[in-house]
């Protein structure tokens, strides 16, 4: 497995925002089809600001770690986080009438999305830290 880069931000949406540039920046380097940048660029983005709304209520002085990898054709993006354990079920259906906009639900779209986008999702408990591994595979 070949690390591209690994990057550490404080729990703040605007790093969020610079990190998820970041990482498509260097994705593009690799030559990984667009269809695959914008899946990989709209989890992580989803999956960085639940982190920060969710996990630390967006209070600023908390860290986020980011490691990008990628493994023959797939990339993956493993998110640490230091907030209180969370479990997700990333398999969760979506209740909504899909020609009626006012019925999309409150919650929940942000995971879907995730899921959606990635080819694989997997979040573990280790030592008092949250880690999310989210893998995608591409084609050139």
């Amino acid at each position: 497995m070949e690390l591209i880069f690994t990057k550490e931000i404080n729990s703040v949406l605007s790093e969020v925002s610079n990190l998820v540039i970041l990482v498509v920046q260097n994705l593009k380097m690799l030559n990984i089809n667009n269809s695959a940048l914008a899946d990989i660029e709209i989890a992580l983005a989803e999956a960085l600001t639940n982190i920060v709304k969710h996990g630390y209520n967006y209070e600023n002085n908390h860290k986020i770690e980011l490691a990008l990898y990628k493994l023959e054709k797939n990339i993956i993006l493993e998110i640490t986080d230091y907030s209180d354990e969370v479990k997700i079920n990333f398999n969760k259906k979506l209740d909504y009438d899909p020609k009626d906009t006012d019925s999309l639900p409150e919650g929940g779209m942000g995971l879907y999305l995730m899921n959606h986008c990635m080819t694989s999702l997997n979040l573990k408990r280790i030592d008092n830290k949250n880690i999310l591994t989210m893998i995608k595979k591409y084609e050139k």
